[in-house]
């Protein structure tokens, strides 16, 4: 996720394929920080309004920023729909559908990038010589 925001157009998507299956973390305070406000958005806030920092905070604050800038769609067998609620996310159970949804959307201008590695992947986006 973190990958693919560093080239996502702001308001853009990312649709994110992970199997996810060991499910939320049953350690540390992941889940709870996560599901402590309405929306990505709050939860960047109140992150950034502490005076004090909580375990696990840096991972939902890295979240929150991204979902705050980009619309991130999830492809995972292993976490409910409910489950990816508390996450704020959605999820697609058919990733070629959505992206031809999101391309007829968007136009034919539209621009997909592919991390077939995911955070192993270094994305850039290349600028035009003047």
């Amino acid at each position: 996720m973190s990958a693919a925001f560093t080239v996502v157009k702001p308001g853009g998507t990312i649709i994110c394929a992970a199997e996810c299956r060991d499910g939320f973390p049953d350690h540390g305070s992941y889940r709870e920080v996560l599901a402590s406000a309405s929306s990505p958005q709050a939860l960047f806030a109140d992150i950034s309004a502490r005076e004090q920092t909580v375990p696990d905070q840096w991972q939902v604050q890295i979240q929150a920023k991204i979902q705050s800038g980009a619309n991130v769609i999830m492809h995972t067998s292993y976490l409910s729909d409910a489950q990816l609620a508390t996450a704020h996310l959605t999820q697609t159970d058919d990733i070629a559908a959505t992206v031809r949804e999101l391309v007829n959307r968007i136009g034919p201008d539209a621009r997909i990038c592919v991390l077939p590695e995911g955070p192993l992947t270094v994305p850039y986006v290349a600028v035009p010589a003047l």
